[in-house]
């Protein structure tokens, strides 16, 4: 019941998405460099990775050491917010696979009451995610400031990915230019000066921007991240709701790009509930695979993706086609039904 109602409503936030956005997206194949700004060479030779993406060991007994992450491509060099939401969704699903992949995002950190949780419960399971973090939280003398700094060099520490999620979450198209631009340089300043690296993964608070802040984000060189997978964690505090709709969600798109928020106790519970159901529906590679997800870091999901670009122009077209595709899979399974229940 809850997976048709969040098919429909799916269906109805795209009819009002194509109302006030324009159509279209295009393909590029730069390479990041990193630090400083986007360079784009002539070759097509994978460039090194930024260092900000280089794994450290992580100390606990208790884990293993996390792969090293892999080459990437840059691909929305421009900062288009269409472009961000159709990459969030993945790499289109090929019927030669069966693997259902996944990624991991948390925003509004770091957070010395709940991001540690967190970051134990990744390690349980190896998963490497990515922390978008909030500049003004790493600013300051005070004990708490000196708390999250140190917690957030645990999470670089850990081998995890970081992104940029401005300095203190404003409404970017609300500021004037000098504002906007505030908050992302004083956001990556802030983490610089607590981790010794500037991220280049950006995410805007609220997931807004229009056409100039669009603009903006691309003049710095930031490669806009999205989600496609996403719970209202930071409003609900119904764990078994949000599980349900997170296992919904997944199954409906076969993977995806999830967002959380690395700042309240419920969502500490939510994810411990979701990692243990994953790793009963883990791809087993073998003669015979069983189908299933794999959590991979963004790194490789954005690499995948552009190996397997989605054939549609949107977000919109794509959810259009699963709804589609899923209406005709229940059509046939009520068939079949049909027919056994007649040679009974």
């Amino acid at each position: 019941m809850f997976l048709h109602f969040w098919i429909a409503l799916t269906s109805f936030a795209c009819g009002l998405w194509l109302v006030f956005s324009h159509c279209g997206f295009h393909l590029t194949h730069h390479f990041l460099s990193y630090p400083g700004s986007r360079s784009i060479p002539s070759s097509m030779e994978p460039m090194s990775l930024p260092l900000l993406l280089s794994p450290v060991s992580y100390t606990s007994q208790e884990v293993h050491e996390i792969d090293a992450p892999v080459p990437w491509l840059g691909l929305n060099p421009e900062g288009g917010l269409q472009r961000a939401w159709l990459l969030a969704e993945g790499p289109a699903r090929s019927t030669n696979t069966c693997k259902k992949w996944i990624t991991f995002t948390f925003d509004d950190g770091p957070s010395p009451e709940i991001t540690p949780a967190v970051l134990w419960l990744l390690a349980q399971h190896q998963v490497r995610a990515t922390f978008f973090w909030i500049g003004r939280y790493l600013s300051g003398t005070t004990k708490r400031s000196r708390m999250v700094q140190e917690v957030a060099r645990q999470v670089l520490a850990a081998g995890h990915l970081i992104g940029n999620h401005t300095y203190d979450h404003r409404y970017l198209p609300r500021l004037d230019r000098t504002q906007a631009l505030a908050q992302i340089q004083d956001g990556a300043a802030a983490i610089e000066k607590t981790i010794g690296m500037r991220p280049i993964f950006f995410r805007p608070p609220y997931g807004a921007l229009d056409e100039w802040t669009e603009q903006l984000v691309g003049s710095q060189g930031l490669e806009v991240v999205m989600w496609s997978i996403d719970v209202d964690d930071m409003r609900q505090n119904d764990v078994d709701a949000m599980l349900r709709k997170f296992k919904n969600q997944l199954e409906f798109a076969r993977g995806g790009l999830i967002l959380l928020h690395d700042v309240r106790p419920s969502t500490v519970q939510v994810l411990t509930g979701l990692l243990d159901w994953l790793k009963t529906r883990r791809f087993v590679e073998g003669p015979v695979p069983s189908c299933g997800y794999e959590i991979v870091d963004l790194v490789e999901y954005l690499r995948l993706t552009a190996l397997h670009p989605q054939p549609y122009r949107n977000r919109c077209e794509l959810q259009q086609a699963r709804i589609e595709k899923n209406t005709q899979l229940r059509a046939s399974m009520k068939r079949g039904s049909a027919k056994k229940v007649r040679r009974q």
